[in-house]
Parts: structure tokens; sequence; C-alpha cells
């Protein structure tokens, strides 16, 4: 779950390193535009893991009872609800849940918002196209909003209601 949380501050790391880099390599090509293709190509890694993301953080709280014991699905040597599971709730799941399955819809929202007017500019559709293009001016916010508040419900439904048989 950690190396899911650091996940997409690694992509962007590896992403401005690379874009940097090839910034020096071909002056004329990039110099100008390394820190754009960071961050769009940064964007596209989140949107293309961000189920895997709130998949593998609502995970966490799946529990199955094995012989009057709560334990975690993904890991029967943790006991749900317990000092260790509640720990990691509070310290990696809660804030993979704030930052990146709340946090990341609501900052792309923010951003599209902040940008509505200009949203034609070759900087944004080239940074944030992806959330966008196709859809009419007015509805900029609904990939980001709806679909993925979509993905969320139906991860979370499918996680909480999926069960296996129980262990004797």
């Amino acid at each position: 779950m950690i190396f899911i949380g650091i996940l997409p501050f690694a992509a962007f790391i590896l992403c401005a390193v690379f874009w940097k880099f090839m910034a020096i390599i071909k002056k004329r090509q990039f110099k100008n535009t390394w820190w754009r293709n960071s961050v769009s190509m940064t964007i596209i890694f989140i949107f293309l893991i961000y189920p895997t993301i709130v998949n593998k953080t609502f995970e966490n709280f799946r529990c199955n009872t094995v012989e009057g014991v709560d334990y975690l699905m993904s890991d029967f040597t943790v006991e749900c609800w317990k000092s260790n599971h509640i720990t990691q709730i509070f310290s990696i799941v809660l804030p993979c849940l704030i930052v990146w399955i709340l946090g990341f819809p609501i900052f792309i929202f923010v951003i599209l918002y902040k940008r509505k007017r200009n949203l034609d500019d070759k900087d944004n559709i080239i940074k944030y196209g992806l959330f966008y293009i196709g859809l009419t001016d007015q509805g900029f916010y609904w990939e980001i909003i709806v679909v993925n508040l979509r993905k969320i419900v139906i991860i979370a439904i499918t996680v909480s209601l999926s069960k296996t048989s129980k262990m004797i």
C-alpha cells in the first residue's frame, strides 16, 4: 500500500528527470516544453493507475472471518481493527484516500474550472485535454467528477460485497 501511495510521486519525478534529460540533449525541441511534458505524462499515468489505487485502498477495509476472528483479506497475518490494522488505516490508507481518491479528481476539477474559459489553449489541451476533449465547454467536469465518482463507487461496492468462502 505504501508503494501504491508513493507511486504517483515517483512517476512525476521519473517523468521530470526524463523530460529534463531530453531538454538537455535536444535543447531546441524540448527546452520550453519539458515541464509541460512532465506534468501531462504524470497526469496520464495517474489517470491510468487511478482504478488500481482505488481498489488497493478499499481492499484495506475488506475483512473475512476465520474461526471467529476477522482477518484482512489481502494479508491474513493482520487482524482487522486491531492495533496494526488501525495504524495502517490511519498512517497509509486514509492519506491515500484523501490525497489520491478524493484529492486528485478535486485538484483536476479546480484546475479545469480555473481554466474553463481557455480550454482551447494548446498548453491546456496537452496537459489536461484527457479530461475534457470531446465534451462541451459546459460539461468539462464530466470525466473528472462523474466518471471518477462512478469508478470509486463501483470499486467500493465490489470490494465490500465480494466475499470468498469462509475458511474453517
